[in-house]
């Protein structure tokens, strides 16, 4: 078998550069992949992040908005809501490296451009609350001789009620109720 030139060079310098990487010593996937660079991201964190940003909006505070960012910490990491999201439609997450400016004269940070390798293995969604809901309706009707009818309807459902076939996202996420009269 006789290979291109350009081939040989870069076989050549893959073998004189070769690195020690960890899939190329071993089947542990604790060693390829160790704990330490799981990212996990509490989505109720989220949800709550977002009612309190909600709530500061409804009560007037006019620093807050849905058009800007809205920050809190929680457990040691930061959670950022921008707009109105509902987790139930997300179809894409991005993943961000950044390098930081320098701070300080004496921050260690030399300015000079630096390269990583970001590797994105799985993404799993877990400990999802796939309880189920329920939903009540109430009609009733009565003639009120020469007043006239009057007519009253309820309707209450839960969160996490939908049909069978629907897939987690699509139940109803919130409770609601439903009351109405005619005359």
């Amino acid at each position: 078998m006789t290979y291109h030139p350009f081939t040989i060079t870069i076989l050549r310098w893959f073998s004189e550069n070769r690195r020690n990487l960890p899939w190329r010593e071993t089947n542990d996937p604790y060693a390829i992949w160790p704990i330490a660079n799981n990212v996990e991201i509490d989505l109720a964190k989220l949800v709550d992040i977002k009612t309190n940003r909600n709530r500061l909006i409804r009560n007037g505070d006019l620093a807050y908005s849905s058009q800007l960012l809205y920050s809190e910490y929680a457990d040691g990491r930061k959670y950022t809501v921008l707009g109105t999201p509902n987790l139930g439609k997300v179809k894409v997450i991005m993943v961000g490296v950044r390098n930081p400016k320098k701070e300080a004269l004496d921050d260690g940070n030399d300015m000079l451009p630096k390269s990583c390798i970001v590797w994105l293995n799985e993404l799993r969604l877990t400990d999802f609350s796939n309880r189920g809901g329920w939903a009540a309706m109430a009609l009733a009707r009565t003639n009120l001789a020469d007043l006239g009818n009057l007519s009253l309807y309820g309707s209450y459902r839960t969160s996490g009620f939908g049909n069978l076939e629907e897939k987690p996202t699509s139940l109803e996420l919130v409770n609601t109720l439903h009351l109405q009269s005619t005359m």
